[in-house]
């Protein structure tokens, strides 16, 4: 009897082993996968939610600069040249030049580029005078209401000491785009 004890023993431990073997195969080690996976995901989620003081304070940056740039926006189109007033604002580019002590010797338009909300108009004059006659000229044209910006500037020097300066500017002035109707700018009391 202990042949068939014995062997009876093997059949249970190699079918207790089998049974062990497919336990692992077949629950354990799936499940731990699943397991492994699941903190992953749970380790992924904790580093995001850790990164909501960061993200808040990017946010709230990202808030603070759309507002000022709106503000500089409607600022801006409220100052800005209408389709009328360009003559205006040419007008307030002489009164610069003149306020500096200097003439104006050429005055030249240049084609308006039209973009999608604005229309860029650049301005070609020449003047003479003094370089601190110049610089004050610049400076004034800095404080138009219409911020020209300042593309080109060229001195050139006089045939003698004694000449006074040349000085060749373009300026691109901005106003707005009356086919745009996206914004409406407010009303004016100029």
């Amino acid at each position: 009897m202990s042949k068939l004890a014995s062997r009876s023993n093997l059949l249970m431990m190699v079918g207790l082993a089998a049974l062990c073997i497919g336990y692992v195969y077949l629950v354990f080690l799936p499940t731990r996968r699943n397991i492994v996976k699941l903190r992953e995901e749970l380790n992924q989620k904790e580093a995001y939610l850790a990164q909501e003081p960061v993200l808040q304070a990017s946010l709230e940056s990202a808030t603070s600069d759309i507002d000022k740039t709106q503000q500089y926006v409607q600022v801006w189109c409220s100052k800005a040249p209408r389709a009328g007033e360009l003559s205006s604002t040419y007008g307030e580019i002489h009164r610069c030049v003149n306020g500096a002590g200097m003439e104006i010797e050429t005055f030249d338009p240049q084609n308006v580029t039209v973009l999608q909300s604005i229309r860029q108009i650049p301005v070609r004059l020449t003047t003479q005078g003094s370089f601190g006659q110049i610089h004050a000229m610049l400076r004034a044209l800095e404080q138009l209401p219409a911020r020209p910006w300042l593309e080109s500037l060229r001195i050139e020097r006089g045939k003698d000491a004694e000449a006074p300066l040349k000085g060749e500017v373009t300026l691109v002035i901005f106003a707005d785009n009356p086919e745009n109707s996206d914004y409406v700018k407010p009303a004016d009391n100029r």
